[in-house]
């Protein structure tokens, strides 16, 4: 889908009029605008030239349709909606950041949200996203394992464990749980208490080192 005129007097310019001045297709305004590599650099180059000299802008609600796409990145933070652990804890919130961060560099938006997809009713769920983060797995594995199989635009921050078929990102929890219990035994310590619900696989798994 691409601008086209409104029926009123708007003389603001479109892609089918720096097509018609450039003489190529709208489809080459767009990908050159776009920044396609099919399209070469000299053809590039003429096509900015004359956006720029129109003060041509692009629309992202159009542009957005035309690619199928949102460019919205749904980061969704499970453990704010238990009550023990909320976002405003710094771990999250540093987390979040540099979430933030990437996604705008990358031209992205993002959706905050708490409840995990499987416990809303379909008909509520969002489907206007590209992606979807997970903050945490939580204790339900086997409702995440069922969503991701699926839906492949899933990233997991947690544990990795063999029953996973989706991408999990997470840290070394076995070695991180070693090399704490190592740093007590050095200071003198002898009777070392582990507390956690190992149901959830990360903390299984620190409980393990």
């Amino acid at each position: 889908m691409i601008d086209k005129r409104s029926s009123d007097n708007q003389t603001e310019t479109t892609m089918y009029d720096l097509a018609e001045r450039l003489g190529v297709s709208v489809s080459t305004v767009s990908r050159a605008l776009s920044g396609a590599p099919s399209i070469g650099e000299e053809t590039r180059q003429r096509v900015i030239a004359a956006a720029r000299a129109a003060n041509y802008t692009i629309n992202p609600t159009a542009r957005n349709l035309r690619q199928r796409t949102s460019r919205t990145i749904e980061v969704i933070f499970p453990l704010a909606a238990t009550g023990i652990q909320q976002i405003a804890d710094p771990f999250y919130l540093d987390m979040l950041a540099v979430v933030a961060e990437a996604l705008g560099e990358r031209d992205f938006d993002l959706l905050l949200a708490h409840k995990v997809p499987w416990k809303v009713e379909p008909s509520k769920r969002n489907n206007r996203t590209d992606g979807t983060i997970l903050i945490g797995q939580g204790q339900d594995m086997a409702a995440l394992r069922a969503y991701a199989a699926s839906n492949r635009n899933l990233v997991v921050w947690g544990a990795r464990t063999p029953a996973d078929q989706h991408l999990t990102v997470g840290t070394d929890n076995v070695d991180g749980g070693f090399l704490a219990t190592e740093h007590l035994i050095h200071i003198g310590s002898r009777r070392i208490a582990f507390i956690g619900d190992p149901v959830e696989p990360e903390i299984e798994q620190r409980r393990e080192g």
